[in-house]
This record gives C-alpha cells, structure tokens and sequence, in this order.
C-alpha cells in the first residue's frame, strides 16, 4: 500500500484489526467500520491493551455508509470484506467517492473457503464459498 504518515484512512469491514490495528501506527488516523458489534468490541478492547488511540470505530454495513456520514478519506480499505456484496458497482462508486488518493480491495479465493466460513459462523452470519481471488488496486 501506498501510505503516509498524515494519511487519513477508513478500513471498511475491518473484523477485529488485523490489519487496522498495524496501519494505525503509520498513519494519522483509521475510522474502522463493522457490521459486526463482537467484532468491534474485540478491536477496541485491542486498542486499549495497545495504547492506540487513532482508531474510531463504527458500526455499520459497508455497503451503507456514505461519503456525508463520513467525510474523504485518503484511503479507503476493503480487505476479505466485498465478497458477496450485490450489486457491487453502487458499492464500488461509493468507495471511490469516499478515497482521496486509494481504494485497495482484496477478496477471498478458493483456498480461504474454510478460515472464511469459520470466520462467518463466529459471528452468526451465512456461511460462504468463493470461487475467485482477486486483489484490485484503483488509483484515483
């Protein structure tokens, strides 16, 4: 990824922050959003144990939220959080509507079918299997 230190970024679908969690200590601040209230719960209880204190978290369904709700960002990141979005343009216009500089998407592939149903039954959601793996990078 390209970052910068005075980068805003908003992490769409973030779980419990594997990823935010790390980009938080290389950039100005990460709105982490959620659809999950367990799964944010876990990312705020890691943000205390770590001292973090970049990092607001929200709740809601990525495909819902929205450039007024929460303003531009520099970066905007999907990462195993798409899948099974339909129909996935309106959510892709959206995004880029959002990003200053990057959207980065990555999606689940064939080999990830179990840790992604695992993943899925832990919080109460249908369990799904993907055919393809694609990591997309749109420049803005």
């Amino acid at each position: 990824m390209r970052i910068d230190k005075d980068d805003t970024v908003i992490d769409l679908g973030c779980g419990e922050g594997s990823i935010t969690i790390p980009l938080s200590k290389k950039v100005k601040s990460i709105t982490a959003v959620d659809s999950s209230k367990r799964m944010l719960e876990i990312l705020d209880d890691k943000c205390k144990a770590e001292n973090i204190d970049n990092i607001k978290t929200m709740k809601e369904n990525l495909e819902d939220v929205t450039l007024k709700e929460v303003g531009n960002k520099d970066i905007v990141l999907l990462s195993r959080s798409i899948n099974g979005i339909s129909p996935i343009k309106d959510t892709i216009n959206n995004v880029n509507s959002i990003a200053n500089k990057y959207v980065y998407i990555t999606i689940f592939g064939p080999k990830n079918w179990k840790f992604e149903n695992d993943f899925y039954e832990s919080i109460g959601k249908e369990k799904m299997i993907l055919h393809l793996m694609i990591i997309f990078l749109i420049f803005l």
